[in-house]
């Protein structure tokens, strides 16, 4: 290493430790004092097994194993640190979902706190009915499927002062919204399915500056042009999903889209590439997103290719 450029880190980090220096003394936040409960009864465990899948499953799930035993998160730089995705089966040892209660589970899905007051901001989810958070809880609470008990664990997430300070730039502990109902129309269920199974991550402008309260407020929403990298190395940026017929994918017909979400498939059957994947959801669900997309202004820009 040439000294000018050691010298250089120093004087980085030097500037850095100050503003690591005021983060950390905010490391923990209020935890819930609200009531939640699932009634596993009068929950709908198949489709809280969908709503995993879709939602949770690009984080959690292990394709190998069939689990849902968490993995290493490959988008963090390596200058930060590492970061694991949880373990969500019912593994009583290493699983945080038989240790939670449904009240702190919910809150953590809602606002990003964990029960001991860490925020972690990469799972937020706070406009998610109660509905479908007491269907999730009661298919995780089954252990059954992709959920059944791994006594395992991914890693250890590690994080240095960087990583640290890069977690709280990209993201805040968002407000626990309580009794927030279904929605009732088809559009309304596009809407909310864009939001809640994340379409607008990966679609909008930067991962890193969505409004997950607000997504409609977030940068460049859905018009494309977000960076991930890609299995294997290189990197690969989302596309514009708003109906404009140059650049997004105003020539889709219903049934184009729909086998893109459902089968990770464009036109012409080519395969789309990850983080694009197959999500479980019912023709109803897909042809709601197709509605709410058509309600939405068609945003003219052109992705760059990888």
């Amino acid at each position: 290493m040439k000294p000018g450029f050691a010298k250089m880190i120093k004087v980085g980090l030097l500037l850095c430790l100050p503003v690591y220096a005021v983060i950390s003394c905010r490391s923990t936040y209020p935890t819930t004092n609200h009531s939640f409960a699932v009634d596993a009864g009068k929950a709908d465990i198949a489709h809280g097994e969908r709503l995993v899948m879709s939602s949770c499953g690009g984080c959690h799930y292990v394709a190998s194993t069939g689990r849902l035993m968490g993995r290493k998160m490959d988008d963090m730089p390596k200058i930060a640190g590492k970061v694991y995705s949880a373990n969500l089966t019912a593994s009583k040892k290493y699983s945080p979902v038989p240790r939670y209660s449904d009240a702190e589970l919910a809150y953590l899905l809602r606002t990003g706190i964990k029960r001991d007051g860490h925020f972690v901001p990469y799972m937020l989810r706070p406009n998610m009915s109660d509905k479908d958070i007491r269907d999730i809880l009661a298919y995780l609470r089954a252990g059954k499927g992709h959920a059944a008990p791994t006594d395992t664990v991914a890693g250890h997430t590690k994080l240095n002062f960087l990583g640290k300070w890069s977690l709280h730039v990209i993201g805040k502990p968002q407000p626990y919204r309580q009794s927030i109902p279904h929605p009732q129309t088809e559009v309304e269920l596009g809407r909310y399915l864009v939001d809640n199974i994340g379409c607008f991550h990966c679609h909008s402008k930067k991962a890193i500056s969505l409004n997950y309260l607000y997504p409609e407020k977030t940068k460049g929403y859905l018009a494309g042009g977000a960076k991930f990298k890609k299995p294997g190395g290189g990197k690969i940026r989302g596309a514009n999903i708003t109906l404009d017929y140059e650049t997004g994918i105003g020539a889709y017909s219903k049934a184009d889209f729909r086998r893109a979400v459902q089968h990770a498939k464009a036109p012409g059957n080519r395969s789309l590439r990850p983080p694009m994947e197959a999500f479980q959801l019912t023709d109803a669900e897909a042809d709601a997103i197709f509605a709410y997309l058509n309600t939405i202004p068609r945003v003219h820009h052109k992705v760059k290719r990888s």
